[in-house]
C-alpha cells in the first residue's frame, strides 16, 4: 500500500516513513500542501496522513484538492494534528478526512488504523518486519 505522509515537521514526516517502511508500506513524505499535491499526482497514494497545519495550505485545503486530482479521488485521507477541538474534527470529518489522529499519537493505532484500510482495500493481509510485531 502506497502511504503519503504530510507534515511540515520534518522529524514526525520521515520517522514514520521509516516505521511504515519497517512495516513493508510504500511511505513517501511531503511538507507542505504544494509539495503533497506535486508527489500525490505522480505517487496515487492509497492512503495520505495530513496534517492539518501546513505552512502554505491547510489541511482542509489540500483534501479538497486531492480529491480533484484524478489518481487521488480514492486516496483515504486519514487527518492529524496537536490541535483538536470538536469543531476541527467536524471540518475534517466534512472534507472526507476520517479518521482522526491527535498527536502525539501512539504508531500502534495508526498500524491498526492500516490494517484496516488494507482489509477496506482488499489487499493482502502485510507481515509486519519489525521483530516485537505482536498484532494477530
Amino acid at each position: 500500500m502506497r502511504i503519503l505522509i504530510v507534515d511540515d515537521n520534518r522529524d514526525i514526516a520521515e520517522s514514520l516513513c521509516v516505521l511504515l517502511g519497517m512495516e513493508g508500506y510504500d511511505a513517501r513524505a511531503a511538507f507542505s500542501g504544494e509539495s503533497a499535491l506535486t508527489q500525490a499526482r505522480a505517487f496515487q497514494p492509497d492512503v495520505a496522513i495530513v496534517d492539518l497545519l501546513l505552512p502554505d495550505i491547510d489541511g482542509f485545503e489540500l483534501a479538497g484538492r486531492l480529491r480533484q486530482e484524478a489518481g487521488c479521488r480514492h486516496t483515504r485521507l486519514i487527518a492529524c494534528s496537536g490541535h483538536i477541538s470538536q469543531a476541527t474534527a467536524g471540518r475534517a470529518y466534512a472534507a472526507g478526512m476520517d479518521p482522526f489522529l491527535i498527536k502525539p499519537f501512539d504508531p500502534e493505532v495508526l498500524l491498526l488504523i492500516l490494517d484496516r484500510v488494507n482489509a477496506l482495500l482488499g489487499a493482502p493481509r502485510r507481515e509486519s518486519a519489525h521483530p516485537l510485531a505482536s498484532r494477530p
